[in-house]
């Protein structure tokens, strides 16, 4: 029997509790899904690290998209700002 490593968690799908697999010294054409509670017995660190990515990731989309909304708000206030100012000269 062929013994497969795993390269890198790519995604996981709640629904089905398994993850995306892809395998070392395969390209995405291999990829696989597989159960977390057989990936959680072979791999639980990398497990580990998929979720400390995603949790990296979802914190990094919220401050960008943070800076997005202040940046409009901003944006806005001068414009009022600047409104204020030409009504207030005529």
């Amino acid at each position: 029997e062929q013994l497969y490593t795993v390269a890198k968690l790519l995604e996981f799908d709640e629904e089905e509790d398994r993850y995306l697999v892809r395998w070392k010294g395969y390209d995405a054409s291999y990829d696989t899904w597989e159960r977390a509670s057989r990936l959680q017995e072979d791999v639980p660190a990398m497990i580990k690290k998929f979720w400390q990515r995603r949790k990296e990731s979802a914190k990094k989309h919220l401050k960008e998209e943070l800076k997005d909304k202040m940046e409009a708000v901003s944006a806005e206030q001068n414009l009022r700002l600047r409104s204020a100012r030409l009504i207030e000269r005529e």
